[in-house]
This record gives C-alpha cells, structure tokens and sequence, in this order.
C-alpha cells in the first residue's frame, strides 16, 4: 500500500473511493440510529457502537457488517484530518490520514481491524485510534533531535542514536530496517550505504526499503519476522539531510519526514514516501 506519492513504476494503480465507502459509512450510521459519525464523542465511545453491530464471535462473520463497519469507523477519522480512502490492485482498501503540513501519514487498514477484532477482541482499539488523531491532530514541530517525536516512543532511543551516528554532513545515503522476530521478539537490524542515485530521494527511499526488506531474516533464534518493523533513511545532498521514517505494524502504517541539521529536525512533507518495498 502507497501514500499519496501513488505506486512505484510497475504496481498497480490507486483507485479514490472515498466517496464510496462514505456511502457504506452512511448505511452503518442509519442502523445504528445515528444522523453521523459526528454524533460520537471520542474512540472508545465509537469502538462501544461497533462492538454491538460486529460482536466477539468464534464463528463466521460472513453476515456481520465488518466493511460497513470499518467505513463508518473511517468517517469518523475523517472528521479529524484530511484523508481518503484507496484501493490497489486486490487488496483491501486502507485508509490514508494525513496529518496537518503533511508531515505524518498514517496507512489504516480498517476492515482487516474490525475482522479481526470480531474475532480477537477490540480492546487495543480505542486507544490506537485515539492515538492516531493525537498524532494527526497535534503534528511535530521543530525541534532538538533528541526529542524528535518517534512513534511508538519506546523506538525513539534507538531511532534516534541511529541518526547521531550517521548525520555526516557528506553526500549519500545511509538506510536501515529493524525488524522484529516473531518468536522472541529480538529486534535483527540490516543496514545499507549507497550514492546518490537520482533527484527523487522519496524514489530513493523505496528502492532502499524494498533492497534491506528482501534480504533474508536472520535471528539467532531461527525464528521468522513479525509484522513489526521500521525502516529508517537519512539522504545527505548539497549540506541538507533529509530523514524519512516508516513504521510498519499489524494495525496500521505510520510515515514520518524530517530535515536535520545534525541537532534540530525540522518536520517535512510525507505524503510523497512509497512504502511498498517494505510490503512486497
């Protein structure tokens, strides 16, 4: 799945249907006697309504409204930020919300979240979706590196001695992907340094993701990758350094730029990062 930048060469086409799943949003409202998802008052209040037309079940949820559902969960997020709703190819659609200037992106794949809530339970869901209109609401602003917001926060040690390290004021690239083993939650990091290769350092940014994400997982304990994972470039041209920072989790997509001077970041346009390398 892609931001706004659209797909690499090759991939297949984004397709707008915001306007079709705000029909779907619609229909969730009426069954639920509602004139509009602005009626609801905040996350946890919208995932209660949910809850009620897509109960917890271990049985099939072939007739629950899971699609109608997620749209009308969407629309509400739609209220908080600029956003649309895409489709590629056969996957299902995600919604993209897109933060004030544009400097975070998140990737939401909706109806995946509510299937698998019917199914796993939806008490993790109120507080990511709150989470998310946080972020979007409240976007970075500049400030020292050393506070430059990393979300989840718990990455932000390790994301940001990575670029103290590697903020040379020297023209290149430097790329790296964290990714987290399934079965004991080690963290194998793979990292790449290559020349400038074109103008486009958003273009360069997924080339590096998609070289490091098809290399092999290696971790001591044999075991695979999870869904976890992040991937972080720093581009160094003409005495600017630019930063772009992917998170990639089972919930959702979360794209982040900035430009640094090796002790301030300055946040910058999102919406033009690929990351369908990590994807692939």
């Amino acid at each position: 799945m892609t931001t706004a930048g659209g797909p690499p060469p090759g991939g297949p086409p984004l397709v707008d249907i915001t306007e079709r799943m705000s029909v779907f949003g619609h229909l969730f409202s009426q069954n639920v006697g509602l004139a509009g998802p602005q009626q609801i008052a905040d996350a946890r209040s919208l995932v209660e309504l949910v809850k009620q037309r897509v109960p917890r079940t271990t049985g099939p949820t072939e007739d629950a409204p899971v699609f109608e559902a997620a749209a009308f969960i969407g629309e509400w997020l739609r209220l908080w930020a600029q956003s649309t709703w895409i489709a590629e190819g056969p996957l299902e659609p995600h919604l993209q919300l897109i933060g004030r200037h544009g400097s975070v992106v998140y990737l939401l794949p909706l109806v995946s979240i509510v299937r698998v809530a019917s199914i796993a339970g939806y008490d993790g869901l109120p507080a990511l979706l709150g989470a998310v209109v946080a972020d979007v609401q409240d976007p970075p602003r500049r400030g020292p590196l050393t506070s430059m917001r990393v979300v989840p926060s718990s990455d932000a040690p390790r994301v940001i001695r990575w670029i103290q390290k590697n903020a040379k004021p020297t023209n290149g690239s430097h790329a790296v992907l964290w990714r987290r083993c399934q079965s004991c939650s080690h963290v194998v990091e793979e990292a790449l340094a290559l020349s400038l290769s074109s103008k486009d350092w958003e273009r360069d940014a997924s080339m590096a993701a998609g070289e490091l994400a098809r290399r092999q997982f290696a971790c001591p304990c044999g075991g695979v990758a999870g869904e976890v994972s992040r991937f972080v470039m720093l581009r160094h041209e003409r005495g600017e350094t630019h930063v772009a920072d992917i998170f990639l989790g089972g919930t959702h997509t979360r794209v982040a730029c900035w430009s640094t001077d090796g002790e301030h970041t300055t946040p910058l346009d999102a919406t033009a990062l690929t990351v369908n390398g990590l994807l692939s």
